[in-house]
């Protein structure tokens, strides 16, 4: 094994996997098509899967542009990347806005061609196990095997992958199950699950573009920004879209479709994977990029049970401040959080619906520009004064985006660097998704009790809810 040692971490230069992806059929077509080498394609290939994914999770929309960088790319893939990313885009594969500023720091951003969705008929998909796929079938989805060069793999990351790949297959997993789920799913998806016009009670909101941009409007505008484009305004999982109703619900079927199939499917082809994430250091595995749906009927297949930390990034804020603040209103927050009832209190507080709007009016605060002034922050800014003006002060300080990214590597360090390696020690049966722990049912006493002692003795107060097999199969 050759290895290289770099930031104090021993780093494997590179290895080379089968790895798989499920795309639209024409899509695969037109990507063997091309008059680039085999490598090339299977480059291709991979960038294609990326910007799908990185859309989904970040939109829940795999037709939305995503920005990737110079540096990124060369990182990911070689210095020669243009040659064959020039191709899909010469060829209208893939999609690239012509803006570009190094001076203010903007890359471009990039999105598979819409037209594979346009008239794309959500069904259920085939498998084609040969490298760049001979084609078997003609079916809407495909599931393509292509050569994988995974670069930059640390030892530790070895050593998570091997743990993860020994726990995930002594599972039982009926996969065509999966897939009824996801089949099911997507038939039964339609305007009604969505809040939509009218029906939205706040006062501003927040709107994404189709290409990726947003910005802030009074909902009363946006309305009627929407009604004049004979479109509506759609708030898409606390996202707030401007969309013909019927569009919406298409490129939402596709992209859950095209996401919860691919999940399935590498799995199903033994495509296992378990990494650290070079921003927030969290352990990332198929797991971790699995709707909860499908991750919950694993756990019911094979009698296992969830542990969550509750509110855990808010806990996890409070555990932060907590020898920095001594305000009454960060007690009532960190009470809140410790008892998982602070977003139940937001609901109530603003006069929501639901919780889960009350849990995306926290979320908003976090993941938001501090300059943020709609009308849920101020209301939950006069709830958690010190609280919110902490969190402002640091994005200004170090960024917008550190604020989510430092709770997320306490939260890994906490999950993954303390509770998960305590519980590998006793060679016990163990998967991580962040925040939550899986593990077998005959092992939940010895696991809770290692995990109270472990956040015990690092003097962090938490809640913990507890779902097992049984609990969802009664849902």
């Amino acid at each position: 094994m050759k290895i290289n040692k770099k930031n104090n971490q021993q780093l494997v230069h590179k290895k080379t996997a089968t790895s798989y992806i499920s795309l639209p059929k024409t899509l695969v077509d037109d990507i063997q098509k091309l008059n680039i080498t085999k490598t090339e394609k299977s480059h291709s290939f991979k960038f294609v899967g990326i910007l799908l994914r990185d859309s989904f999770q970040e939109f829940w929309d795999v037709t939305t542009p995503t920005p990737k960088t110079q540096t990124y790319l060369t990182k990911t893939f070689d210095d020669y990347y243009f040659k064959w990313l020039k191709v899909l885009i010469n060829e209208k594969i893939v999609v690239r806005n012509e803006y570009y500023s190094a001076d203010k720091n903007i890359c471009y951003n990039y999105s598979v061609s819409q037209e594979y969705f346009k008239d794309f008929k959500v069904s259920k998909s085939c498998n084609l196990s040969n490298t760049l796929c001979n084609e078997k079938e003609h079916q809407p989805l495909l599931t393509v095997g292509y050569k994988d060069i995974i670069k930059n793999i640390t030892v530790s990351d070895g050593i998570q992958n091997r743990r993860f790949i020994d726990d995930i297959t002594t599972l039982k997993i009926d996969y065509d199950r999966l897939q009824n789920i996801v089949d099911k799913r997507v038939s039964t998806l339609s305007i009604s699950e969505f809040k939509v016009n009218e029906q939205i009670n706040q006062l501003s909101v927040r709107i994404f573009a189709p290409n990726g941009n947003s910005f802030f409007m009074k909902t009363i505008d946006a309305i009627a920004k929407a009604k004049l484009k004979g479109m509506s305004l759609i708030n898409d999982n606390g996202r707030f879209r401007i969309a013909d109703e019927n569009q919406f619900i298409h490129n939402k079927k596709v992209s859950i479709n095209l996401a919860y199939t691919d999940s399935i499917e590498k799995m199903r082809m033994g495509s296992f994977r378990a990494a650290r994430n070079t921003t927030n250091n969290r352990l990332d595995t198929n797991l971790t990029n699995m709707c909860s749906l499908l991750v919950d009927d694993i756990c019911a297949q094979n009698n296992l049970v969830q542990i969550d930390l509750n509110n855990s990034q808010f806990t996890i804020l409070s555990h932060i401040l907590k020898d920095t603040l001594n305000t009454p209103d960060y007690d009532r927050f960190k009470a809140l959080s410790v008892s998982g009832k602070l977003y139940d209190y937001i609901e109530l507080e603003l006069g929501l619906e639901t919780r889960k709007q009350g849990k995306n009016a926290m979320f908003e605060i976090m993941f938001s520009s501090r300059k943020n002034n709609t009308s849920g922050k101020i209301k939950i800014k006069n709830l958690f004064s010190s609280v919110v003006k902490w969190i402002d002060d640091f994005k200004k300080e170090n960024g917008d985006n550190t604020f989510a990214i430092m709770l997320q590597l306490k939260e890994s360090n906490i999950f993954i660097d303390g509770i998960l390696r305590l519980i590998k020690t006793k060679k016990i049966f163990c998967l991580t998704k962040h925040d939550s722990l899986i593990v077998k049912e005959n092992d939940m006493d010895m696991v809770l009790k290692m995990v109270q002692e472990f956040l015990n003795k690092i003097d962090f107060e938490y809640n913990l809810s507890i779902t097992k097999s049984a609990d969802l199969n009664n849902e």
